[in-house]
């Protein structure tokens, strides 16, 4: 459970440091640093940049070739990144970053009540404001108490590959920027990673066309960008995989029958053994689709990918395959 206060529940003193920590000059953070350095504290030997979130960690990191620190607060953290309220420390971390990498589309909704330098922040989705999907979600929680809604407007743009090389461009851009004399390399990494970002999105065009006839029931309404790209037909429940199915779930599962005549359910992640078994007994076969909106267990964003698109296609028959 993550214990740490949202940036609004600080005490008043907090807040009063946080914010003429946001506000002092450049030259006077700058004096500081120096000071520090003089110290006997180690001056920061390679730019800074923090990330929202695993994909855009995991483009900076394929970018950087090592000659950037990434880190990516929300992923230290537990529970869905998605969902991270930043402490105070934390925004204090970001606003030492020489780059803040943002998904945009609404993904970070603490960014509202926090200050950070806006000339550090790049919002990697804002250059398709007009691909974003608005979505209708009703509230419900994760089991921790907390109550929260997937509506407004949806988030996991990366699950649209085509939007992922965009985020990814703008990634490259602003790695380019902070730091020029590494723009041969850059460029070169970025190339390799569009190539592969092409073929996940080549590959799901296929896939999807296949897959059209399909009834799909997900797990959490998370797939939007997916399914709208590559024509997938889903319908969303709001289950975690971890939590084993009850006599209330096969009730909204019998109704969501008579409306949807499904026989595949894919998960955003592994579910309970229990869960499947109690599907199969139903005609209903499980499928897992990590929207790896946090680092996977296995691999990388690229691998766990893969391992999704494997997992749709075996929602087709064998020759079709």
């Amino acid at each position: 459970m993550n214990l740490a206060l949202p940036i609004y529940r600080l005490a008043p003193l907090a807040i009063l440091l946080l914010f003429f920590s946001a506000c002092k000059p450049a030259s006077s953070r700058q004096n500081q640093a120096k000071a520090d350095g003089a110290d006997g504290a180690t001056e920061r030997a390679k730019p800074l940049v923090h990330a929202t979130n695993y994909p855009l960690f995991y483009f900076a990191k394929r970018l950087s070739a090592g000659s950037f620190d990434v880190v990516c607060l929300p992923m230290q953290a537990d529970g869905d990144p998605a969902f991270w309220e930043p402490t105070g420390s934390d925004i204090v971390a970001m606003q030492s970053a020489d780059l803040i990498l943002f998904n945009g589309a609404e993904y970070e909704k603490w960014a509202s009540a926090v200050s950070l330098p806006t000339e550090k922040i790049v919002s990697t989705a804002e250059g398709f404001r007009d691909s974003w999907i608005v979505t209708e979600g009703k509230v419900h929680s994760h089991g921790d108490g907390k109550k929260h809604s997937h509506g407004e407007t949806a988030f996991t743009t990366w699950l649209d590959f085509s939007l992922a090389a965009k985020q990814a461009e703008k990634v490259s851009d602003a790695l380019i920027q902070l730091q020029p004399s590494k723009r041969e390399e850059i460029v070169k990494r970025r190339d390799f990673l569009m190539a592969e970002l092409k073929s996940l999105d080549q590959q799901m065009k296929v896939l999807g066309r296949k897959l059209e006839p399909y009834e799909l029931v997900v797990s959490h309404p998370v797939y939007q960008y997916l399914a709208a790209a590559y024509g997938l037909n889903t319908r969303a429940v709001h289950w975690e995989p971890e939590q084993q199915l009850n006599a209330d779930n096969d009730q909204e599962l019998r109704k969501l029958r008579r409306d949807t005549d499904f026989d595949h359910f894919i998960w955003e992640g592994v579910p309970a053994a229990a869960s499947v078994t109690r599907l199969k007994n139903m005609g209903i076969e499980s499928f897992v689709f990590d929207p790896c909106g946090s680092q996977p267990e296995k691999g990388d964003f690229l691998s766990a990918m893969n391992e999704n698109i494997k997992q749709l296609r075996r929602i087709l028959p064998r020759d079709q395959r």
